[in-house]
């Protein structure tokens, strides 16, 4: 290596080192800070000042360039983290395909839609993933009936506000 490029790793190791420094007395500032704040503020906080939830930054440069980690929860980390992702794209597939589906019956020649789509993945969770597109759908059809209802309730409530000013007009000009 020559000496330009040793002093430019050195730099840029110095320059990460004073960088995650700066990280863990900014994460400490911002737990002193929230010992200050009372619990609904606290709730509000979306950002740890935990070390161990920085750990993929506060790590060495050479422990992030070979693969290695010092904290042995982030492979489970990245795993539930990929977990997440797998169902919210099941997720969204779902949300853009109707279901037409007997979970009694297997027999794939019963199905009459165009397009098969195979899941993988646990049943029970596919199943909870179904269930759980089935509430939002019956949820969308009650937000929509009770906005149904709230239009008409706020029609009626000015034609009674209205009747009530025309009552009162007409009973001031009865009396002059």
């Amino acid at each position: 290596m020559t000496m330009a490029a040793q002093d430019e790793t050195a730099d840029s190791q110095a320059l990460v080192a004073a960088l995650q420094d700066r990280l863990r007395k900014a994460l400490a500032e911002l737990d002193a800070c929230r010992k200050h704040l009372d619990a609904d503020q606290l709730a509000e906080q979306c950002l740890s000042s935990e070390l161990k939830d920085h750990a993929d930054v506060l790590e060495p440069v050479a422990n992030f360039a070979s693969g290695k980690s010092l904290d042995p929860t982030i492979p489970a980390l990245e795993h539930s983290l990929k977990e997440e992702l797998s169902m919210a794209k099941a997720l969204l597939m779902l949300s853009n395909v109707s279901l037409s589906m007997d979970l009694e019956s297997s027999s794939a020649e019963e199905v009459s839609a165009p397009e098969v789509v195979r899941l993988k993945g646990n049943p029970r969770l596919i199943q909870l993933l179904i269930t759980l597109r089935q509430k939002v759908a019956l949820l969308k059809q009650q937000y929509l009936l009770l906005r149904g209802d709230m239009l008409y309730l706020k029609h009626e409530m000015n034609v009674c506000k209205n009747w009530v000013q025309q009552s009162v007009r007409t009973a001031l000009q009865s009396q002059f």
